[in-house]
């Protein structure tokens, strides 16, 4: 089997629209982040409970000391 030894692969996805940013306000208006987007989300079927509220809150991500609230905390 050609996967017998296969051990995986990790990938790291950075996307940073959970802050304000310029390019964004440019096409969405001023404050947008993608925030927005969850706290708008409408539930599509049964039992899918949206939107889904952030633990810490929806939080700017550009702001070091709310950032590494969920490092701390889990490290």
């Amino acid at each position: 089997m050609a996967y017998k030894n296969y051990r995986g692969e990790v990938a790291a996805i950075y996307f940073p629209s959970w802050h304000p940013d310029a390019h964004y306000q440019s096409w969405y208006g001023k404050g947008f982040t993608e925030w927005e987007l969850v706290k708008t989300a409408k539930p599509l079927f049964e039992n899918h409970h949206q939107p889904k509220v952030p633990e810490w809150g929806y939080f700017d991500e550009s702001n070091l000391f709310k950032i590494s609230k969920p490092i701390f905390q889990n490290g």
